[in-house]
């Protein structure tokens, strides 16, 4: 009974995943840190924080979403449409917006999805 407990007990643990507890997501997917020299715009750097904190620590493991590190990296994953917040994959999967993201979490907070929404009706359509 006590090993089936043990097991029990660590398969849950591993569950526990955030961005950094797996020494290898930086060497998988490289700094997840926003890139200021070639992204300066301060509404990327308020949406990454939203997506750092509640995001990352899943679609990294799906996806490649920690290497998008700049609005331009954002817009080759076709997950934002500039300009066009309510169009926008990104969005649209969240609680807020009807969605299922973040799973478990509940909504993200109103300024959390404000910054997100800021952030991608303000970029310039290339």
């Amino acid at each position: 009974m006590s090993y089936f407990l043990i097991l029990l007990h660590t398969v849950f643990l591993s569950g526990c995943q955030n961005w950094g507890s797996n020494s290898l997501d930086e060497n998988r997917y490289g700094n997840s840190s926003v890139d200021t020299t070639n992204d300066p715009d301060p509404n990327f750097h308020a949406a990454y924080t939203v997506i750092k904190t509640h995001c990352i620590s899943c679609h990294n493991y799906h996806s490649e979403w920690a290497s998008y590190t700049s609005s331009a990296k954002w817009l080759e994953s076709n997950d934002i449409v500039p300009g066009n917040d309510v169009s926008s994959p990104l969005v649209n999967m969240l609680i807020n917006e009807g969605g299922d993201m973040p799973r478990g979490a509940g909504s993200i907070s109103e300024a959390e999805y404000q910054a997100l929404k800021l952030w991608i009706r303000e970029i310039p359509n290339p």
